[in-house]
């Protein structure tokens, strides 16, 4: 008997432990949460008895920055939906006077730089054995062919009317790779039928330089490989006859290619 009133007696002990132990947690946790509560009920208070304004200026500091030379009392009398507009068109005014210097930089890259004349063109030696059959002047040509290059044959007394100049391209969708700022739609392996990201685009300076010294140029922008790639020599033949036919005094043809080894 005395055994089991010691058993009892210590279960005792425990349970009376164990509930002062909850009971200091929940005046703790009590006391906690009242001061949190006078703490925030005390700032409540505070932003109560202050203005809209003066509330932005203490949630958000960067506001008031914006006008530090405005007085506490001005501010007191200014609407908050004044000011609310004077930052959206804050705002405004600086993203259109970033997006206008967007566009004079982008203006100063494409600017076109004036052609020069009068270069000196140098030509690096090859070590390659040249292979000619006939020479004029300083001219080698490699005839292979059963017809005999006479002098009056090779004599260049040919006129032509240089005046006039037709431009274009058998194959119009050739364009080069792709860069961040210069994009394209691709209607094939470095093909696109975007005009101003193909071999097109050549031909459109090429004619502004041309038209600037004088030349009277067309520049036919039809595109002689879309959809098809074959046949489109026989397409761009039928469509530059046609533009000589009625053009009569074009003697000078260009077909440009893009021809270029990507990089």
């Amino acid at each position: 008997m005395i055994n089991l009133a010691v058993i009892e007696l210590r279960d005792i002990i425990k349970y009376l432990v164990k509930i002062i132990i909850a009971v200091v947690a929940i005046a703790f946790f009590t006391r906690y949460f009242l001061n949190f509560r006078t703490k925030f009920e005390n700032q409540a208070t505070s932003l109560q008895n202050k203005s809209l304004l003066s509330c932005l200026d203490t949630v958000v500091p960067s506001i008031e920055s914006m006008n530090p030379n405005q007085s506490k009392e001005e501010k007191e009398k200014v609407e908050p939906l004044k000011m609310a507009l004077s930052v959206e068109l804050g705002m405004m005014d600086t993203l259109k006077s970033k997006e206008e210097e967007n566009n004079v930089q982008e203006q100063k890259e494409e600017e076109l730089v004036e052609a020069q004349t009068g270069l000196k063109t140098e030509v690096q030696k090859s070590n390659v054995t040249p292979k000619y059959t006939v020479t004029y002047n300083s001219v080698k040509i490699k005839n292979e062919t059963k017809i005999k290059l006479t002098d009056s044959i090779l004599k260049p007394d040919v006129q032509i009317n240089t005046k006039n100049i037709l431009i274009y391209h058998t194959h119009s969708c050739e364009s080069y790779t792709q860069s961040e700022k210069y994009t394209y739609t691709k209607s094939g392996n470095f093909r696109t039928t975007n005009k101003e990201r193909s071999v097109i685009r050549v031909g459109t300076e090429l004619t502004k330089y041309m038209k600037k010294y004088g030349y009277n140029v067309i520049h036919d922008m039809s595109l002689y490989d879309y959809p098809s790639y074959t046949g489109s020599y026989t397409r761009s033949y039928e469509g530059a006859s046609k533009l000589l036919s009625e053009n009569k005094g074009t003697e000078v043809v260009f077909d440009i290619h893009r021809d270029a080894i990507r990089r």
